[in-house]
């Protein structure tokens, strides 16, 4: 899931026999076949076994939970597959969802009874439903923003409370907390896992120019932070210790405020109380992150590194981004411009639109911020969207399919063991001997490129393989970039064992274009052409 070498277990073969050894025994399963399903390369003896190689050899479909993690997770796992052209590795995306109903809050919920009406959670994934938000008259979507701040401040102290009691702190530094944080400030939330990935600590990075943002006296401006560190995560665990001994510093004492114990119950006030969610990962490690959703389906506007689901979900309009998608080799570099650009965009952009009020006080052009995030980050990233995508792109089709092989006493399923086996044995027979197709020439959009195709397949039947042209923009040396797959599916006989293939491609965009063949074996219960890693190219 998460792209970091921690998120990968790998065991040595050693302690694989050692816990699976009699199971090995007793459905006499040879060691190394065995060990060969963690393996990237099965014939190397020495490879640890990855459950992550594991899982995607034993699934009929594969997908990242974001198109960004998607695209990592393709370029980590390319060698499971190395035949295939990156972009064509069988790692489809699917962008998490959260269920909104259990994290918008009880008084944003009644606005959107009023307004959206009563089966607006049954529409959540319609863009037209969310498109009613923009009725919510601007003075109760702001006065539900300030009653949803309030009682996080409200919250907020009475936990302080509870924690400096615990580790017994003078009576004056519990009577202080009750005075902590400003409820009408603009409030930056920041509540996750303190993986050092994360980098929780960016926003610390220069702390003189910190402490003039939160110490504006005409503009003031506030952070709670929230989260947990893994027990063995040493770097977690000191860079909270850190926060907390630089919050307690006079001087900011009652501008941050740490909440300990974080669960659900913090979140919930967290995401629907703050102004701003900032979230800082180290593109592209953070797989997708959902808190974001979670506060922008309250009305809460996301500042955050272009990574995960922000990366696809960030229109210029509908919160911040930092950073632009740069790609850096020195980290301590990126940190350093980040930090930068964090500071340089509350300073010009996030503190005055907050603080630019008209004669009715009301902050007019946030609102109108507040109703484009909630009809563009809420009418997608739902449950009910992404169960719905889970279901058409992989669960019916792999119903289906379970149903195929399991009718008649699983005669199909052994059948197609059989194919396999017997593919494996023929399909290194199969050759391209001749292809035809006139490249001497430029072809106006609209156009068709007509190319054939001769193959000698031995023993291999026709309709026991897949003729493919993969085509693309050449770039580089010979490099196909946004490249696609046309089938060659006229098929011809010339004699017993060799066949014409033909076909066409439309010639939609413009640019120089190059191709190649690929054949593969085809079976209709194959979920995937690229299962059985026999590829060949021309």
């Amino acid at each position: 899931h998460t792209n970091v070498q921690a998120a990968h277990d790998v065991f040595s073969p050693e302690l694989l026999k050692n816990y699976f050894g009699n199971y090995l025994k007793e459905f006499n399963i040879p060691l190394n076949e065995f060990l060969a399903f963690g393996r990237v390369n099965r014939e190397d003896q020495q490879e640890n076994f990855s459950m992550t190689v594991a899982a995607v050899k034993n699934s009929a479909f594969v997908n990242g939970v974001s198109t960004l993690h998607a695209q990592v997770a393709k370029d980590i796992l390319k060698n499971l597959w190395p035949t295939v052209p990156l972009e064509h590795v069988p790692i489809q995306s699917i962008t998490n969802g959260i269920h909104i109903p259990s994290w918008v809050s009880f008084e944003m919920n009644d606005l959107f009874e009023r307004y959206l009406g009563g089966k607006w959670r049954e529409k959540q994934d319609y863009r037209d439903a969310w498109e009613k938000v923009l009725n919510i008259p601007d003075p109760e979507l702001w006065n539900v923003h300030e009653i949803r701040r309030r009682r996080l401040i409200a919250f907020t102290r009475q936990r302080l409370q509870k924690q400096l009691i615990a580790k017994g702190a003078s009576n004056l530094l519990v009577s202080e907390s009750q005075e902590a944080l400003n409820p009408v400030a603009l409030t930056i939330g920041f509540a996750r896992r303190f993986a050092t990935y994360k980098r929780a600590y960016l926003i610390f990075k220069d702390r003189e120019r910190l402490l003039k943002i939160l110490n504006n006296p005409e503009r003031p401006v506030q952070l709670i932070f929230a989260g947990k560190a893994h027990p063995q995560d040493q770097a977690g665990k000191e860079l909270i210790k850190d926060i907390i001994s630089f919050m307690s510093t006079e001087h900011l004492r009652g501008k941050i405020a740490f909440i300990e114990d974080y669960d659900i119950n913090v979140a919930r006030y967290l995401v629907s109380g703050v102004d701003i969610w900032l979230n800082t990962p180290l593109r592209p490690f953070e797989a997708c992150g959902t808190s974001g959703m979670k506060a922008a389906c309250n009305g809460v506007l996301n500042f955050s590194v272009l990574d995960g689901w922000w990366d696809e979900a960030y229109d210029l309009k509908n919160g911040w981004a930092i950073g632009n998608r740069e790609v850096y080799t020195d980290k301590e570099y990126q940190d350093e411009v980040e930090s930068k650009a964090i500071y340089s965009i509350l300073e010009k952009d996030i503190i005055p639109l907050f603080y630019e009020r008209g004669a009715d006080g009301l902050p007019r052009e946030w609102i109108r911020m507040m109703k484009h995030s909630l009809v563009t980050i809420a009418s997608r990233y739902n449950t009910n969207r992404m169960v719905k995508e889970y279901f058409s792109k992989f669960y019916k089709n792999a119903s289906d399919n379970y149903a195929k092989l399991s009718a008649d006493g699983f005669s199909a399923c052994r059948e197609l063991v059989k194919w396999k086996g017997r593919m494996k044995n023929e399909f290194p027979a199969v050759r391209v001997e001749n292809v035809q197709a006139d490249t001497n020439r430029t072809y106006k959009s609209g156009e068709q490129f007509r190319l054939q195709a001769d193959l000698f397949l031995g023993k291999t039947q026709p309709g026991e393989i897949r003729v493919d042209v993969y085509y693309g923009t050449i770039v580089g040396d010979d490099i196909l970039q946004s490249s696609a797959l046309v089938p060659l599916d006229n098929v011809e006989k010339i004699d017993e064992s060799r066949f014409r293939f033909s076909g066409v491609i439309h010639c939609a965009r413009t640019g120089s274009f190059g191709f190649k063949l690929r054949v593969t074996p085809f079976h209709p219960l194959l979920s995937d052409p690229n299962q059985m890693n026999l590829v060949l190219w021309s």
